[in-house]
Order: C-alpha cells, then structure tokens, then sequence
C-alpha cells in the first residue's frame, strides 16, 4: 500500500498578540507507516522550555463541545455548501500521545514545520497510530485564543484544514502540548486512533530541557544580535550579545551561551566597559569577536546622534530691546553636559530687533540632530524717573519639580506653584517626541490636576510648563523634564 499525506497550509492575517505574529499550519494524515528519511548526520540539542500543560489540557473541553454542538460543520470544496459532521464522539485525552504533543511543541519552536528538525515527518513522534493529525500554532498567549483560531470559521474550505482536524471522525483521542520559549507560546494539538493511554499522569508546568535531534546541515552557529543601534552618550548591555545556534532561521535560536569578549573596531566611537557598551560620538562602528567553533563575527554598532528635542534647556528670560538685533544665549544640556555653541549647535535668530515676540533657533550638529526653537520677549526700554535705569519683565521659572501618579484611565499631576505665573500647561503624548501630544491648561492657583479620558495599559509621556500674562502678551517659561507613566 502507497502512503499518503494530506497538508492543508495556512497563514492567518497578521495579529499581534504578546509581541508575537500569529501564524497558524494543520496537517492530516491516515498512514500505516510514516515517510522514509534518507541518513543523514544527525546531531542532538538539549532545547529549553517552560511547559503549562494544565492549560493544554484544559483545552479537552473546548474541542469536544465543538465536535457535538451546534457548529460542528465545515465547507465543501467548492464553498458552497456546509458539511454538517453528525454523530461524532467525544474524544479522550491520551497521556501517552501528550508526550508527542509536548515534543512536538518543544520542537516547533526550532522549526515550525510539520516535518521534524531530523527531517522525519511529524508522525514518526507517536508511539503508533492508524490515524493521525496535528494543528500547531505559535503567538497566542491563551488555551481559548488559540483554539478559536483553530476553529476559522470564516475562512473557506481552503483554510479549514484545523477545523476539520478538530472535527476528525477517524481519531478517538487527542493531547495538546504548550510550551513557552523567548516569550513565545506554542501550541500543538495531537490526534489519533487508537487511543494508547487514558491513566492521568500529573500536569508538566516547570521548565524542561527536551533532547531534540536536528540535521547536521541546517545547523548554523551566529550571534543573537545581528546589529546594535544606540544614541550617542547612550549604553548597551553586552550580555544581550550571545553566542547562539540556530536551524536555519536566525529567529529562533535552539541555544545561546555567553560570549566572553569583545573588541571595538573604533574606539573613538564606542567603548566597552565590562559588559556595557557606550556610544561615544556619531558613526557607525563594529564589535567583533570569534565564536567557539573558532569562526570570527563583526556586529554593526550605530551611535545615533541625539535629537535636540531631548536636550534640556533653560527658557531665555525677556530682553530688553535696543535697537538693533538681539542675540541672547541660550543654555542647554544633556545628561548634565553642557553644549558648546559652534560644536554641538548652532544658532539663529528671528523677529529679533524690535520689541514683541521673537525666536531663537537652535540646530544640532555633530553629536546631535534636529532643530529646537526658543520664543523668547523682547520688551520696550523703559527709564525710572528716579534711577533712570532700564527694567525688563522677566520669563517665570522652570517647573523643577512635579509628580505623576496613575489611575483608571487617568493621571494625576502635581507640581510645585511658580510664583507670578498665570496659567499652568500640562502636555501628554504616547511618544517621546510628542508628535501626537494634547495640552491641558490649569489656573494659576493650582498645584495639582488630573488627566482623564486615556486609554488603559497605555504609556504616556507628560511634561509641565507655565506663563504670566504682561499685557495682551503671555510668556511662557521652559518646558519641565519629561517624565512617563503607564495608566491603569
């Protein structure tokens, strides 16, 4: 008798769930035998995982109230008619085939792909079998969610293949392995005739190390970190850089071990200390170093120059006009580093002469990128009949000082009171550059104010600042430092 083997292949539309893209492939078969591999050199890795099978088993439930409910159906292949599947059974869940399905789960994490890392086919994990068939899946973060994926319900005959899996009227048991690895779930459901196995066996929820075999040739030995990226002045951990053993895919490496040392292509660039990596100045760069088996890597290093929106600074206080143009200092720093003007930045001014409103424009260079723009007032000369001396009304202070605190869907402010100021601005954005930010403007009498109507779990960046008015005219002291929060 010939062997046969049906795939069904699919790929759901891209979801994101804990950090993960979903992709979703089911297999089938009924065989006496599985496929013949050719010998090939086959070595051995202990992968690491963490099991929850409670949860996996969990799942019994789940499928059987499908295959007996009311929507226990699948389209035919022209997709234009239900299959309705009547009078199927309850499955069992086998302790014996589980062990496959917690294999299997361990090893799609190395390969997802119904064929093994040896090259056999899925089949050849189970113990015997006269039916089989198996869905796996990766990115769901619960027994439910995957399940309902499992389901696709509306997708047509095409991508029904877990479906009717589920559905099966040749398997009388199933199992379910998850595994977690790097943060990613897995999942495998198992289905077979005969049942081998139905004495329970306690749960398996603790890490394992799995022994699974993988060809020779489609092992290949790198770094887990391709490129390194990072901001001038900015550090980044080395321990991240390992040593790491892949199938084929650089994504999900089958084990790691640190690297013990690492060189610098250009020290004038970046530096390492220990284990921390620093940028130094703009430019890009390589860490290198040689791998175990004796083979040399070079990791691209980019230190990023820093946007100037990042760069603290001090408001410009009003000037007094004199006639020609006005060209205050400014004051900036980063990381407590003072800019020097002409190395770091550059300056330039407009409406600047006359009394009014004008601005100081200040361009990064070197080390750092960006524009960051200064309004500053310039007031009319005045002369006390008395002294006879000039006076010009200054900028309030900088908000030095100022809390957050987080509720349902809300922020709580406070912030210690300038004197002299008239109306306080509370600025909040879901980034750092506050490209999307909203403005909140609160008496001058308050301390305190609370932001609602945000979005739950969200991250939000907020900063304080105020002004006084002078006549028809408001001027504003400098933006406080930025501080985040994540809302409840």
């Amino acid at each position: 008798m010939s062997n046969k083997f049906v795939f069904t292949i699919k790929s759901l539309s891209a979801r994101i769930i804990s950090a993960a893209i979903i992709t979703v492939v089911a297999v089938s078969s009924a065989l006496t035998s599985p496929m013949p591999v050719h010998a090939e050199s086959i070595v051995t890795y202990q992968v690491t995982g963490t099991y929850e099978q409670t949860s996996a088993r969990n799942m019994l439930k789940a499928i059987n109230d499908f295959r007996t409910g009311s929507e226990a159906w699948a389209w035919n292949e022209s997709n234009t008619q239900k299959v309705w599947y009547t009078g199927l059974s309850n499955l069992v869940y086998d302790y014996d085939l589980e062990k496959t399905a917690m294999q299997r789960a361990m090893e799609i994490s190395v390969l997802f792909e119904h064929t093994r890392p040896n090259g056999s086919q899925c089949f050849s994990a189970y113990s015997q079998y006269m039916s089989a068939g198996e869905n796996i899946a990766y990115g769901y973060s619960t027994a439910d969610a995957v399940f309902r994926a499992w389901q696709e319900t509306d997708d047509p005959y095409e991508g029904q293949g877990h479906r009717r899996n589920m559905l099966g009227q040749g398997f009388t048991c199933v199992a379910v392995g998850h595994v977690i690895r790097n943060g990613t779930h897995y999942w495998v459901q198992e289905f077979r005739s005969p049942t081998v196995s139905t004495a329970a066996t306690p749960a398996t929820n603790s890490t394992q190390a799995v022994n699974v075999d993988c060809l020779s040739s489609k092992i290949k030995s790198g770094t887990s970190v391709s490129r390194i990226s990072l901001d001038y002045g900015e550090t980044y951990d080395l321990s991240k850089v390992q040593e790491a053993v892949f199938y084929e895919s650089v994504y999900r490496p089958i084990q790691t071990k640190p690297i013990s040392s690492f060189s610098v292509s250009d020290s004038s660039l970046i530096e390492i200390d220990k284990s921390t990596l620093k940028g130094k100045k703009a430019g890009s760069a390589t860490i290198d170093g040689f791998l175990s088996n004796g083979s040399r890597f070079s990791i691209p290093v980019t230190v990023n120059p820093v946007n100037m929106y990042f760069v603290d600074s001090e408001s410009i206080p009003a000037q007094t006009a004199t006639g020609s143009a006005v060209t205050p200092d400014v004051s900036l720093t980063y990381n407590g580093t003072p800019l020097v003007n002409g190395v770091d930045y550059t300056v330039s001014y407009s409406n600047n002469v006359k009394p009014g409103y004008a601005y100081a424009i200040v361009t990064g260079k070197g080390n750092f990128t960006g524009t960051k723009q200064f309004m500053f007032y310039i007031m009319k000369s005045s002369k006390n009949e008395n002294s006879g001396k000039e006076s010009s009304e200054k900028a309030p202070r900088k908000i030095k000082t100022f809390s957050l605190s987080k509720g349902k869907r809300s922020i709580s402010v406070s912030w210690d009171k300038v004197s002299g100021a008239s109306k306080y601005e509370i600025q909040y954005a879901t980034n750092k550059k506050f490209s999307d930010a909203k403005t909140k403007t609160f008496a001058g009498s308050k301390s305190s104010a609370k932001i609602k109507k945000l979005k739950s779990g969200k991250k939000y960046f907020v900063r304080i600042r105020c002004y006084k008015n002078v006549g028809s005219e408001r001027i504003y002291s400098g933006w406080s430092k930025t501080k985040k929060i994540k809302v409840k």
